[in-house]
């Protein structure tokens, strides 16, 4: 908690809803660090609609709060509106009463209504950077990801966004990456698509030669044949996440004109 907390201002408490894309671009865990930086407690949520919360603290953290949120929300975030209500906690509710030990993510809520979805994003560069170094654990990982870059829009199957509602839920974390998505000082903290080679997708190279025993080869040898493939004037079909592109050598004629055609 900050150092900054129980000054001996007046707390108060507040309802707040965020829209626009701020599911899939680091919102929760931003929110949450913001929280701990101002000493503010409560929880915040994906819902259908966007996002929600309830925040308790002291009047000015709160405020300066809500003025960082506004000002430095994560890069690839884009805020339509956020709506705020002050919540009287003599009413007797279950939202309003009791009080709040620390600040959480919660459970997702599905509801009536509708947010935008983040695109996918590319690589940032300190994916890049893993991606290239020997010794990490991600080293030339073709899915390396974290909060801040990677698969959203075409990895999702429903709102709100979270592991179980996109393709991902088809690859449980291992242990290494499930200690990251629970580390809020980590990148990877609450990153949805997050995996590595122990627990993710794997990339794989076939061919038309089907029914011999190498017809299929998976990992660095899948590099290697489409390597060897394009070197020798063939077509490579290459499945992204959202399409696929068609490569050749292009300064192999041959291998242009029958890509052309």
């Amino acid at each position: 908690m900050s150092d900054r907390i129980r000054k001996g201002h007046l707390r108060q408490r507040i309802h707040i809803h965020i829209e626009g894309i701020v599911q899939g671009v680091g919102f929760r865990p931003f929110l949450h660090r913001l929280a701990e930086e101002h000493g503010i407690c409560g929880w915040v949520r994906n819902t259908s609609a966007g996002l929600e919360g309830i925040l308790e603290g002291e009047t000015p953290e709160l405020d300066l709060f809500l003025t960082e949120l506004k000002a430095s929300p994560p890069p690839m975030a884009q805020i339509e509106a956020i709506r705020t209500e002050n919540i009287d906690t003599s009413s007797n509710t279950a939202q309003h009463t009791g009080t709040f030990d620390n600040f959480a993510i919660r459970e997702s809520r599905i509801r009536t209504g509708s947010t935008l979805i983040s695109p996918d994003i590319a690589m940032c560069p300190e994916c890049e950077a893993e991606l290239y170094d020997p010794s990490d654990r991600r080293y030339r990982y073709p899915f390396i990801n974290c909060t801040n870059c990677g698969p959203r829009y075409t990895i999702i199957e429903s709102l709100p966004y979270d592991r179980e509602r996109t393709v991902m839920k088809e690859f449980p974390m291992c242990q290494d990456c499930a200690d990251e998505y629970s580390d809020i000082q980590d990148r990877r903290y609450h990153a949805q698509p997050d995996c590595c080679p122990d627990c993710g997708p794997e990339v794989f190279y076939t061919d038309s030669t089907a029914g011999t025993s190498d017809c299929s080869v998976s990992g660095n040898d899948a590099f290697r044949r489409s390597q060897e493939l394009l070197t020798d004037g063939g077509i490579l079909a290459v499945k992204g996440i959202g399409g696929i592109h068609l490569a050749c050598d292009a300064l192999n004629p041959d291998a242009v004109l029958r890509l052309r055609r």
